[in-house]
């Protein structure tokens, strides 16, 4: 550590540990955001300037995201496939041989690192070709890496002058110990993927004396996006493209040492959290969405996770349409259907869908036309109930009103307002009303009971790319916006 301190005001202390968290550093374990600290050089900063535990309060996933508040469910496996996921990993299966080769005890440098001589030993116990001298860990950077993370997930445990195998020992394949827990399984996994999101900075520490190389952020924000993206996942390029802004490395390091993006995801498929199809599409896996599942509620992010289908209401089964793909909707339906009688699914649809917003409405209403005509008398009573009655009568074939269609241009326009621009704005409008005769639509909208309807028209005045559309959507918001009042 150096002598003099780093002195930070309190308006860098946020992004500091917002980029902490971003690499999967825990900012309540000091010894974690100390090494985290010495590979940022700050390793002289001041315990006094950065108060970890009142400052973390204040710092979040959430925050350093900018996450929202809610996040669409999604289905994960039951504990036991999690815990089978977590023990097929081959990268902790290798850092189990590395605690395995460890044993009760081999000595250690001052530094914490097998010697020269047993770094010869370790690497062959773990199948890493050594192809020239070797005077310290740092020579052998994929034995480096192991290490680190046998290290990390208490494989093994490092003293004074040796090092032993770990507690974690128990909770892996292999042991003799019939008393480890799933949760303990599951625990030293995920320890593991955060060792591995921020191990780009282990290769700044090997080989970047000569160089200036940074790679903050890069990990947690791949592995962020790649939440986010669910099962659609994202082409490698796109997410290569994403994380090379956080990068400083040059052309000569990657030609020493690989594309940074692909050496990650090359480590984060070996232990299991990631998969390339031949698409070169990346997804987290289930066990990977899982612990960011985790990692997310601890930050105040409410994600739901859904039950079993033969557990779900229908209230599950709309609340899952947010994250799923149109596929695996289908899927989801499709099982949940058959599980049901076609008078409960729907009751039990049309239910939710008189008391739901826009987008449920509208999905909740879509699974309840695949019944066919099994639903014919449902939709009959639908339309006595005005949020209902347009639905009812496209499933009926009954001619649609100027009130009906403007109540489903509504929910429409109040669904996906959020994803469109001016160009999806006018295609679902011309798409619902005859040109010409908008003002006539909007002159019956802002009438609506729609508690949207306000929202939908004052979004055509302002982006609807035709001047004397938006200007009509604009009195007609008025309008709406004064009957409110």
């Amino acid at each position: 550590m150096a002598d003099d301190p780093i002195d930070l005001d309190q308006s860098e202390i946020a992004p500091l540990l917002q980029a902490m968290i971003a690499d999967g550093v825990d900012p309540s374990d000091e010894a974690a955001v100390r090494d985290w600290l010495t590979n940022a050089g700050l390793a002289s900063l001041d315990d006094d300037d950065l108060d970890l535990e009142e400052d973390y309060e204040e710092i979040s996933f959430k925050e350093a995201f900018g996450l929202p508040d809610r996040l669409p469910s999604l289905r994960l496996p039951a504990e036991e496939e999690l815990v089978a996921a977590a023990r097929a990993s081959r990268l902790l299966a290798g850092a189990r041989r590395l605690a395995e080769w460890v044993g009760e005890g081999r000595p250690v440098t001052e530094d914490g690192e097998p010697t020269a001589a047993d770094c010869l030993s370790a690497a062959q116990a773990v199948d890493i070709e050594v192809e020239a001298p070797v005077e310290r860990l740092a020579d052998l950077p994929e034995l480096a890496h192991l290490w680190e993370l046998a290290e990390a997930v208490e494989l093994i445990e490092i003293g004074v002058d040796q090092a032993s195998a770990g507690p974690a020992m128990d909770a892996w394949p292999g042991s003799d110990d019939a008393g480890d827990t799933e949760e303990d399984a599951l625990d030293v996994w995920a320890t593991g993927l955060a060792v591995t999101m921020t191990s780009l900075d282990l290769d700044a520490d090997l080989y970047g004396e000569d160089e200036e190389i940074e790679f903050h952020g890069a990990g947690g924000a791949a592995i962020m996006a790649l939440f986010l993206a669910r099962s659609e996942g994202l082409p490698f390029a796109e997410l290569n493209e994403m994380i090379s802004e956080l990068m400083v490395v040059t052309d000569t390091w990657v030609a020493a040492h690989g594309d940074p993006a692909q050496v990650l995801l090359g480590r984060l498929n070996d232990l299991g959290a990631v998969t390339v199809d031949d698409d070169e599409v990346v997804r987290l896996t289930p066990i990977g969405l899982w612990a960011m599942w985790a990692q997310l509620q601890a930050s105040d992010v409410q994600i739901d996770v859904l039950p079993p289908v033969e557990e779900m209401t229908a209230a599950d089964l709309v609340m899952a349409a947010e994250g799923f793909t149109e596929p695996e909707l289908a899927a989801e339906s499709g099982a949940w259907l058959a599980l049901r009688s076609a008078d409960d699914a729907a009751t039990q649809l049309l239910d939710v869908a008189a008391a739901a917003g826009p987008a449920d409405r509208m999905y909740a209403t879509s699974v309840v036309t695949q019944l066919g005509s099994a639903a014919e008398s449902h939709w009959r009573r639908a339309l006595q109930d005005p949020r209902l009655r347009p639905y009812a009568k496209l499933a009926l074939e009954i001619e649609p009103t100027s009130e009906d269609v403007a109540w489903l241009l509504t929910d429409v326009l109040a669904a996906t307002s959020e994803a469109d621009g001016p160009e999806e704005l006018a295609t679902q409008l011309s798409d619902a009303v005859p040109a010409g005769q908008e003002q006539e639509i909007f002159d019956v909208m802002w009438r609506l009971a729609h508690p949207s309807a306000g929202e939908v028209l004052t979004l055509l005045g302002t982006h609807h790319p035709d001047k004397q559309i938006a200007k009509a959507a604009r009195k007609a918001a008025f309008k709406a916006a004064s009957q409110d009042g």
